[in-house]
């Protein structure tokens, strides 16, 4: 399929800290895509983020902006219970969906969704935007290229401090958000997990709330995973690791490392005398992301992640909580 002529007509269901990641992807994009319409329930918030950003009508019914607007595609910001529902009537009206993370709540609605996107023929991408971040890119394509062997081990640690703030919002709210931490920071390394070393086989997990005195999900959570290759991973999750954003990421392969903890990829490889720092691409992740959506949506090239990605994280965080709960290996 050739490129369209003509700038896709673009909404942002959701008008939340996110939807501004959306914004900036569309804008550095915007000579593919136009933001026409934004629609929450909160007509202020919304009202706000359209002028901000110099968007398009605001509205506050899904529906209604479906009807009236009919988008080319569709940026899902909503809670994470919304997802599911949001993206098939999305997709249901001829809409593309890039739906942030995590796909849903539960398999049955991921499922429904990728089964709505095949019989719509519509383009459904998960907003997986680490793995368009500079090291994570490069550390993707270093495996790809058989030097560094099979990855054997990997340690990965994030987290930030925000316990009390996000117990006391939505993502504190089991029903609304499908869990605490481990779905929401972990997925994106449970994908980056799947992306590099294959599919998860079986996962032991421990995911508890200790500190939080609001909300019923888990602040913390340690998940030790075994790959389809025969390699081991673990993860620890926290909301309450002050005082900012911190990520720990290293794997041992057969060949070599690569820690990507720092803002670089740290290598050595078998034969090195010391570690070496890598030329890393200073890539924007949320335009990339963006990017790659609207290259799928105009046919330029397949999807870079699918409806398939989605469920597969989505099946290893539930997992998690299922061996949290009752004290087994949970297989996949």
């Amino acid at each position: 399929m050739s490129r369209q002529a003509r700038r896709l007509r673009v909404a942002i269901v959701g008008t939340g800290n996110i939807a501004a990641a959306h914004a900036k992807g569309y804008k550095a994009n915007a000579g593919e895509a136009e933001v026409v319409a934004v629609c929450d329930t909160d007509e202020q918030r919304a009202t706000e983020f359209a002028a901000k950003h110099e968007f398009g009508t605001v509205y506050t019914d899904l529906d209604t902006l479906l009807r009236v607007e009919q988008p080319d595609a569709v940026s899902i910001c909503t809670p994470n219970y919304l997802h599911a529902p949001q993206t098939i009537r999305a997709l249901e009206a001829g809409a593309h969906v890039l739906c942030e993370k995590p796909m849903a709540t539960t398999l049955a609605d991921a499922e429904a969704m990728r089964k709505a996107a095949e019989w719509t023929g519509r383009v459904l991408y998960i907003g997986f935007n680490h793995r368009f971040i500079g090291k994570f890119n490069l550390a993707k394509r270093l495996l790809d290229g058989g030097e560094y062997g099979r990855l054997l081990t990997a340690r990965i640690a994030l987290g930030h401090g925000m316990y009390e703030r996000l117990s006391r919002m939505w993502f504190g709210q089991r029903e609304l958000s499908g869990g605490g931490t481990l779905i929401d920071n972990g997925v994106h390394m449970i994908d980056m997990l799947r992306w590099y070393g294959g599919r998860v086989t079986e996962i032991s997990a421990q995911a508890h709330r200790l500190l939080a005195t609001e909300g019923d999900v888990e602040d913390n959570a340690i998940a030790v995973m075994r790959l389809a290759d025969g390699g081991i991973a673990s993860l620890q999750c926290s909301w309450t690791w002050p005082p900012r954003y911190t990520l720990l990421f290293s794997m041992i392969c057969e060949h070599g490392t690569l820690d990507l903890s720092g803002d670089e990829v740290v290598s050595f490889k078998t034969g090195d005398e010391a570690p070496r720092t890598l030329e890393t691409p200073a890539l924007d992740p949320n335009a990339e992301q963006v990017r790659a959506f609207l290259a799928a949506v105009q046919g330029d090239q397949p999807p870079f992640v699918t409806p398939d990605d989605g469920i597969a994280a989505v099946r290893v965080a539930l997992g998690a909580y299922e061996s949290s709960a009752t004290g087994r290996t949970v297989p996949l």
